[in-house]
């Protein structure tokens, strides 16, 4: 489906002259698709631009020709005469304005018929003015707008005659010749010819071509589930909109490139076609498609990759025949529509990372989205919540469900814990050995230790005894790592392991070369088995006497 809000209009070859030889076993079908510059109403484009549009002079004119497309909002094409006030002494003929030269970029593409938003602003001085007159259209003897002196399209835009058959040029500007006093045109102000959008119908028939790359669809053997295949696909005039698979004649798997320029910008998606352009969508594209082989009975199926372009012409490349094994009773689906090509994603809602470090007693709020291989929202499935605390050993265990709203987004509320691995898990259908879609989070929480020194005060050659307990899930066979500090460093220099209820104990004996000084120690916890990131206790300070 072509994204922009358009009317294919269907255009036989020979409206150009061409005859197209197809490169791929597929019918070349002529449409239409659209290029929009600056900023047409009603349509949103991430960085407008003026695209192909050039200014043109001819005859004896002095105008200057500026774009502030995309510069800021409102940004237009215009055209001003050059010159002071009443001063332009534009003789006997004169042509300026912006044109759209299909043709001239490729010989493949040709216009149809330019919609646009402008303002001609033609107010002249008190004295008789020549003949000025806001041209549309190419060649120019399509005619004026009503009127000759004033054009403003801003309210409904103004709808060019359409080409028959379709041309290679189109023009927006203002023609100026000596009226019947023999008068020049005088303009009192300037710009004189202000185009704030136009949204252009273009037409081209050759198709594009497309090529399978290898994957797991393609290998030898049967296949069962989700499988991969590997593309490459090009169109040098519209560009491609959109790849799918097909097993017989289901559609199986797509990637789609295009944007939905009526909607906000946030929600067009992230297709990577632009309509501002020639080539409305990226001249070339490859990678993987996911393909989903359920969506067909088993048995013997063809496989076909359709490459579309934005203007509709497809491309089909015969791949090769697949036998289908999905044996077993399949389950309830989860969700509508259930797809084994989903996508789940979740995240905290506080930031974008998917790790984060948290107080044991944090209670994170936690957004996800669940759609499929389409973009669109599986509504009312079961995603499994499964959580794994961080020490050797650990296996996930499912601590909740979720159930997505009609937009596909669900909301889960993290109890407190320790540092752990989160994993939202979706099965399509009741039954299946793997989720189709998981996305994993992950949480780092702090080991807390207490720390004491039995006693403060010594003499040297005698001990003191350092103990302390774990204050978070005490437990037995813990590491502590015991530190001194050595100049701006902590260094190492011994460990002991937790008894019951998660507490130590570690003596240490003075030299007599420490009379005299003050030393700082702390615990620290590194344990594998402990599912905590690595804490540190206060420092305790033992002076000697």
């Amino acid at each position: 489906m072509t994204v922009p809000p358009s009317v294919r209009l269907t255009i036989v070859a020979a409206l150009f002259g061409l005859c197209a030889t197809a490169l791929l076993p597929a019918v070349a079908h002529a449409g239409a698709y659209k290029m929009y510059s600056c900023e047409p109403p009603g349509v949103n484009i991430a960085s407008p631009t003026a695209g192909p549009w050039r200014p043109y002079s001819e005859g004896n004119p002095s105008t200057q020709a500026v774009s502030t497309c995309g510069a800021a909002p409102g940004g237009a094409m215009t055209i001003s005469f050059n010159g002071h006030p009443g001063n332009y002494p534009l003789e006997s003929f004169a042509k300026v304005g912006w044109e759209l030269p299909a043709t001239a970029l490729n010989a493949q593409i040709a216009i149809v018929r330019v919609k646009s938003w402008v303002v001609a602003d033609t107010r002249s001085l008190a004295y008789p003015p020549g003949d000025l007159r806001f041209q549309v259209g190419y060649p120019d003897n399509l005619g004026p707008m009503a009127g000759n002196s004033v054009g403003d399209t801003r309210a409904g835009g103004y709808a060019s005659p359409t080409n028959d058959p379709a041309a290679p040029l189109h023009r927006l500007g203002l023609t100026c010749a000596n009226g019947g006093a023999g008068e020049p045109c005088r303009l009192l102000y300037r710009p004189n010819l202000v185009i704030y959008g136009t949204e252009a119908d273009l037409v081209e028939s050759a198709p594009p071509v497309g090529a399978i790359a290898g994957g797991t669809l393609s290998s030898a053997g049967a296949k069962a589930g989700a499988a991969v295949l590997s593309y490459t696909a090009a169109d040098g005039q519209s560009g491609v909109e959109r790849v799918e698979v097909l097993l017989d004649d289901t559609v199986a798997g797509v990637q789609d490139f295009s944007r939905n320029l009526a909607l906000p910008l946030a929600a067009q998606g992230a297709g990577d076609c632009t309509y501002t352009g020639l080539a409305a969508c990226p001249p070339s594209r490859g990678g993987d498609i996911a393909v989903d082989t359920t969506k067909v009975a088993d048995g013997v199926r063809s496989v076909t990759l359709r490459v579309t372009d934005a203007a509709g012409n497809r491309a089909n490349v015969a791949g090769p025949q697949i036998n289908v094994v999905n044996s077993g009773v399949q389950g309830a689906p989860n969700g509508t529509p259930a797809s084994r090509l989903a996508k789940l994603t979740a995240r905290f809602a506080a930031t974008t990372q998917r790790s984060r470090r948290l107080a044991y007693t944090a209670r994170p709020l936690i957004r996800g989205r669940l759609v499929n291989e389409q973009g669109k929202a599986i509504a009312r499935a079961t995603v499994a919540v499964l959580a794994r605390p961080r020490r050797a050993g650990a296996r996930d265990r499912q601590v909740a469900t979720v159930r997505t709203a009609a937009n596909g987004a669900f909301t889960y509320r993290l109890a407190r814990g320790p540092s752990r691995r989160l994993t939202f898990a979706y099965d399509a259908y009741v039954g299946d050995r793997r989720p189709a879609s998981r996305s994993i989070l992950n949480t780092h929480v702090r080991a807390l230790v207490s720390a004491s020194a039995t006693p403060r005060s010594t003499r040297a050659g005698r001990q003191i005894t350092l103990g302390g307990r774990l204050r978070l899930l005490p437990r037995e066979g813990v590491r502590i790592e015991i530190q001194a500090r050595d100049g701006r460093n902590w260094r190492t220099i011994g460990s002991v392991r937790t008894k019951r209820r998660g507490a130590f104990s570690w003596r240490y004996r003075f030299s007599t070369a420490a009379r005299g000084r003050t030393y700082a120690f702390r615990a620290r916890v590194v344990s594998e088995i402990y599912p905590f990131a690595a804490g540190n206790s206060r420092p305790v300070r033992v002076s000697v006497r």
